[in-house]
C-alpha cells in the first residue's frame, strides 16, 4: 500500500496517534517518539511560514534561552530514543510530563498553521482542552462541560483516563 502525504498531514497523523496512545496509557517511549517526530515537522513548518513566531520561541524567550538551547533541552529524550551511535549503552528517563508539554507545543503550533475555517483534529482539540483543564488555567464560567469539571483534583492516572473517555466520546459524536 502506498500513501501520499505532505509534511503537515504526516505531522498531524503522528500527533493524533501519539495523543491516542497517550490517553490509552500505551508505551510512553512510543508516544514520545511519535510526538518528537511530529514536533520536528510542525516546528519547522511554523518557523518557515512565521519566522521566530513558534511557541518554542516564546518559551525560550520567557526562560532567557536562545531557541537552540531550548530545543536541545526539549529534544533530549527524542534524540536519545532515535540514536545510539555516541552512547550505545546509555539510559534515559522519559517523563510523561515532558511528553505532555511536547504534545501541547505541537498543538499550539498547529493552531498557527490552521487555514481559515480549518479545525484541529479531534485528538488535538481534546488534548488541548484536557491540558488546560488539568492545569491551573482559568476558564470562563460555563466554558467547560461537566466532563472536565473537577479534573484538576483527580490523580494523574484518573486525568489520563478521563482524557481517554473524552477522546472516545468526541470521536463518537463526530
Amino acid at each position: 500500500m502506498n500513501v501520499i502525504v505532505d509534511k503537515y498531514q504526516a505531522a498531524n497523523k503522528q500527533l493524533s496517534t501519539a495523543i491516542t496512545l497517550y490517553f490509552a496509557e500505551s508505551d510512553i517511549v512510543s508516544v514520545h517518539t511519535l510526538a518528537g517526530a511530529s514536533h520536528n515537522i510542525v516546528h519547522d513548518l511554523v518557523e518557515n511560514k512565521y519566522p521566530n513566531k513558534s511557541w518554542e520561541n516564546i518559551v525560550a524567550k520567557d526562560n532567557n534561552l536562545k531557541l537552540g538551547e531550548f530545543l536541545r533541552v526539549a529534544r533530549e529524550a527524542q534524540n536519545f530514543i532515535k540514536h545510539a551511535k555516541s552512547d550505545p549503552d546509555g539510559k534515559i528517563t522519559i517523563n510523561s510530563d515532558d511528553t505532555e508539554h511536547l504534545l501541547f507545543l505541537i498543538v499550539q503550533n498547529l493552531c498557527l498553521l490552521l487555514k481559515e475555517k480549518e479545525l484541529l483534529s479531534i485528538e488535538a482539540s481534546t488534548f488541548q482542552l484536557w491540558f488546560f483543564a488539568t492545569r491551573n488555567y482559568t476558564f470562563n464560567e460555563g466554558y467547560l462541560n461537566d466532563e472536565f469539571k473537577g479534573i484538576k483534583d483527580m490523580t494523574k492516572k484518573e486525568q489520563i483516563e478521563q482524557g481517554n473517555f473524552l477522546l472516545l466520546a468526541a470521536r463518537n459524536n463526530a
